[in-house]
């Protein structure tokens, strides 16, 4: 099992792609960092090869892409993909064959960003399922996953249940489309985690997202039995993949970082 650092949560308002985290991920013994992709799309392609060679010159390899949909893009506007959410797919898929990643994840649509006369279950559902179908063939013609997150009710996603993200899975029928499971979200949306187990075990759940639930910070000595017990029930249920920590730093970064990977470490066996 190869555990990742996300750069999302460890990002501030003056370094927003969590630059000066980079060195101690690596240091910290991560396997390879998740980076946040739709705050990538505020650099020039031309800063891109820069962006890259930051990890490279720690030896930290980039994988997975995480917070997928650019701010304010809604993916379910028109009847079929708009201009511009092919120009994102476009340029996603781009940047993961630039910086070597091999998979994309993404949360379903946000109520926020989407007009109030589009009706989610009549209209919008639809509309996503065409959406990740386009963007599934276009992931795959680069190798790469496409994964969707469900995300609690309070952040506004109207794909919040792992049971909801499945339903959207199977009906798009794609080889390459799968779930991550984000521990956090879980919790807070009081989800069902037998439904984790039954996923892990049929290869549509593919990727993990931990923090402490109650902060969503990285995990301490006080999470070591929780994390034991999920990650011994879900490779015990068949899964495989990585796990990404996706949380906030509490204390000095380094030491966070660094005991956060030993709990987990310790728990996979």
């Amino acid at each position: 099992m190869q555990f990742g650092s996300c750069l999302l949560l460890l990002a501030t308002s003056e370094d927003p792609l969590g630059l000066r985290a980079i060195p101690a991920v690596r240091e910290a013994g991560y396997d390879y960092a998740e980076v946040p992709l739709a705050r990538l799309f505020s650099l020039p392609k031309e800063e891109i090869p820069d962006y890259r060679r930051r990890f490279e010159a720690v030896g930290l390899p980039i994988r997975v892409f995480n917070n997928g949909v650019p701010a304010g893009l809604c993916m379910i506007s028109e009847e079929e993909p708009s201009r511009q959410v092919r120009e994102y797919m476009d340029h996603a898929v781009w940047l993961a064959r630039t910086l070597g990643a091999d998979t994309i994840t993404m949360s379903g649509p946000n109520k926020k960003t989407t007009p109030e006369e589009i009706d989610w279950e009549q209209v919008g559902r639809p509309r996503y399922i065409r959406v990740l179908s386009l963007y599934a063939d276009r992931c795959r013609d680069e190798g790469l996953e496409l994964l969707i997150e469900p995300v609690n009710e309070q952040e506004q996603s109207f794909i919040a249940t792992l049971a909801e993200a499945e339903s959207v899975v199977r009906a798009v029928r794609k080889d390459n489309l799968g779930i991550v499971m984000d521990y956090f979200h879980l919790v807070k949306q009081k989800d069902d985690f037998q439904d984790a187990l039954r996923l892990s075990s049929g290869h549509i759940l593919r990727h993990v997202h931990f923090a402490d639930p109650a902060r969503r910070t990285y995990p301490t000595e006080e999470n070591r039995e929780l994390c034991r017990q999920v990650l011994k029930d879900m490779t015990a249920a068949g899964y495989g993949g990585r796990v990404s920590v996706e949380a906030f730093a509490r204390g000095e970064l380094r030491q966070t970082l660094q005991t956060g990977l030993t709990v987990l470490r310790e728990a996979a066996g």
